[in-house]
């Protein structure tokens, strides 16, 4: 009887810990919130409100951005650990409603839900003609946490760039930010692109950036790449850079194979010097012959290849760096040596 008695008391204190959690969730949310808006220097905060009872919490804001008036209201049920809620983000004075018929199909308003500490909306078919340029997005979810690091992110089941030089049509797009770690991700199922010189479609890709720390860090992988009449698999990357204006640039290591499973990596430094002008050095390793390799995009290297390749167990290599406006290979040959001298055979023969 006893240990009924005192797990029935185990089980009102849980219960009552995991009520007020939710009663701390839900004004730390709101409070952070309002907070991280008024420190952004893009949007004023002109009101706000808020109404907290035992099992549900009310709040109305309304801000400006640059002139835009929009008033965001909610209503969340926190009961016993549970946070559910709706709400709404409403265009308030007619600048706000010129931007929403543009932005937002017509629309004046979008509802949003919150489940914990999520907040979550729809956006409507997107379609804006910028002078030439038009974008489209399609059946977007937008995800917002302010407690797991202020993250926002976005499902974009298509998405579109068209201009008159180029286009690009995404599947199945990811994107989010964590502005607390100061990360961001990108991620596709499909990409098509085309312009006047290049087209190419690429799957399953993958890239990352951390800004968080120096040097600044960006990763990469892309399943299957098909450009002109080559096909490649599992490419990666991994790069930094020594800070914003990229004062220092570095390939740590780029991969990729061939529809052959011949595989090639790449390693390179641009360093800026007291001109401002970039410095080369780096690395190639590869299976076979980077012509081989790569296709129709080695074709430009082809007639150089013999005299720089340097070859050894593993298949082939090759140094390189750049020098008084020339680029050397394995600290013995010269670029422009090399042009010069297949320029001379072509008027020879």
């Amino acid at each position: 009887m006893k240990k009924a008695i005192f797990f029935g008391i185990f089980i009102i204190l849980a219960v009552c810990v995991a009520h007020f959690y939710s009663l701390e969730l839900i004004r730390s949310s709101i409070e952070k919130s309002v907070a991280n808006l008024n420190k952004n220097e893009n949007i004023e905060v002109l009101s706000f409100s808020k109404k907290e009872g035992l099992f549900n919490t009310s709040s109305e804001l309304i801000a400006s951005v640059h002139g835009a008036e929009l008033n965001v209201t909610s209503n969340i049920s926190h009961f016993f650990g549970f946070v559910r809620g709706i709400g709404s983000i409403s265009a308030a004075n007619a600048p706000a409603k010129t931007l929403a018929q543009i932005f937002l199909n017509g629309r004046e308003k979008i509802d949003f839900k919150v489940v914990g500490d999520e907040l979550s909306f729809d956006l409507p078919h997107f379609e804006l003609d910028d002078e030439g340029s038009k974008y489209t997005l399609r059946d977007s979810k937008v995800f917002v946490s302010f407690l797991a690091g202020n993250k926002i992110s976005a499902d974009i089941s298509a998405a579109s760039i068209k201009d008159y030089a180029y286009s690009a049509d995404f599947k199945g797009l990811k994107t989010s930010f964590n502005e607390n770690e100061q990360k961001a991700e990108l991620s596709f199922d499909e990409l098509f692109f085309s312009s006047f010189a290049l087209s190419f479609e690429a799957k399953n890709a993958r890239i990352n950036t951390d800004f968080s720390k120096q040097p600044f860090l960006a990763s990469g992988d892309i399943a299957g790449l098909d450009i002109f009449d080559t096909s490649f698999s599992d490419i990666s990357f991994l790069g930094h850079s020594s800070d914003f204006e990229g004062q220092s640039l570095s390939l740590d290591n780029f991969s990729l194979k061939s529809a052959k499973a011949e595989s090639l990596s790449l390693s390179a430094k641009a360093q800026k010097n007291e001109w401002a002008q970039y410095e080369l050095s780096g690395e190639l390793n590869a299976t076979a012959k980077p012509s081989q390799i790569l296709g129709s995009l080695g074709e430009i290297i082809a007639p150089y290849e013999d005299k720089i390749l340097r070859q050894n167990e593993k298949g082939f290599s090759l140094s390189f760096k750049s020098q008084n406006n020339d680029i050397i290979f394995n600290e013995s040959v010269s670029l422009s040596a090399l042009i010069a001298n297949e320029f001379f055979n072509m008027l020879l023969n």
